[in-house]
């Protein structure tokens, strides 16, 4: 069967890299962005990593180390896009490791980067289907009162997660170009409503207290140890930087296209982050007790909860998020296949 080989350029690049085409070029620089937002799903994943940063270091260690990863990853997202830039490959980091080191040690480093890469989408994938799972779990808790959680339940659902993002990789993917367009508008729109009522019913917090002290609640006994333990949330947040990368040959001028969207995405993607992250901190109250302890399982959950005063309001936004969350699963999935190739 024929592919679409793209343009000239695209042409000239799989030359010169000895890459046969053999992936469809379905993707524009605008659907391509809708992927890089809807990977990414950062104000989502600020949402779930708001519990860890309550815990270690507090909102204001969340916030600055949320500060301190955007300026990280910018670099990073720099670097990836420029290498995009000259060697749009969907294999990313291990063909350019082979590129630019000589001889030898370009395969054998190369072989190691591969393997470090697959390993990472291993378990980057697993950890995302329990979170996705974990948030399910709330909306149960929300739905129903009768709900007693149990591990197994978080097993169980992390599991259908990572089912589902299978059978829509096997059933669904000859869809996904056109999809991404168009989940751009609800993606947006969900963000907007949850900021909106945050800022207009949450609860206020102490905006010195937000911004500058620092917390231990979980005993590490120094705040600096436990506010590096909650950089993890941060780092979570802004996960799947190079996600667009592994769609290079399914792009259309991907020398172009690729580099722009990857950079206009993770700007995008770290605005909504960061303020999402801060409304939520600054809206959430000061009773952090009585969120860690919620029984929803978490936190932001319970901020939803006291902003709308209404628990069938909160699950609605809440199934919402969800629905995001199984999209992304489905789209680590697919990015994440074209890494192999």
């Amino acid at each position: 069967m024929a592919t679409e080989s793209g343009t000239t350029q695209d042409q000239s690049d799989m030359q010169q890299l000895g890459i046969e085409q053999k992936l469809n070029r379905n993707f524009s620089i605008y659907t391509l962005l809708g992927f890089a937002l809807l990977i990414g799903n950062n104000w989502v994943y600020a949402l779930i990593g708001n519990g860890v940063s309550l815990q270690n270091g507090g909102p204001a260690g969340g916030i600055w180390m949320l500060c301190v990863v955007l300026c990280g990853m910018l670099a990073v997202t720099l670097c990836i896009a420029e290498q995009t830039s000259m060697h749009p490959s969907s294999g990313g980091p291990y063909v350019w490791v082979g590129i630019h080191l000589p001889g030898r040690w370009g395969k054998c480093i190369s072989y190691v980067v591969g393997w470090l890469t697959f390993l990472g989408w291993q378990a980057g994938m697993a950890g995302t289907c329990f979170l996705t799972g974990e948030q399910i779990r709330g909306l149960i808790a929300l739905i129903s009162s009768s709900y007693k959680p149990a591990p197994m339940h978080s097993t169980l659902l992390c599991i259908s997660v990572a089912t589902f993002a299978i059978i829509w990789n096997t059933l669904l993917a000859k869809y996904l170009p056109y999809g991404e367009g168009l989940m751009i508008i609800p993606y947006m729109m969900v963000f907007v409503a949850f900021l909106s009522v945050l800022i207009v019913m949450g609860p206020k917090s102490d905006a010195t207290e937000i911004f500058l002290e620092f917390k231990d609640p979980s005993g590490w006994g120094n705040t600096a140890v436990a506010t590096m333990v909650g950089m993890i949330a941060p780092i979570l947040t802004m996960g799947s930087g190079d996600a667009t990368t592994h769609l290079a040959e399914e792009v259309k001028n991907a020398s172009q296209s690729n580099p722009k969207a990857t950079i206009i995405g993770f700007l995008t993607n770290s605005l909504g982050a960061l303020s999402m992250s801060i409304v939520l901190f600054l809206r959430q109250g000061n009773d952090y007790a009585a969120l860690i302890g919620t029984p929803y399982g978490q936190p932001w959950i319970q901020t939803l909860v006291d902003a709308t005063g209404s628990e069938p309001i909160a699950a609605a936004m809440l199934g919402l998020v969800c629905v995001l969350l199984l999209v992304t699963r489905g789209l680590d999935l697919y990015f994440s296949c074209r890494v192999p190739h």
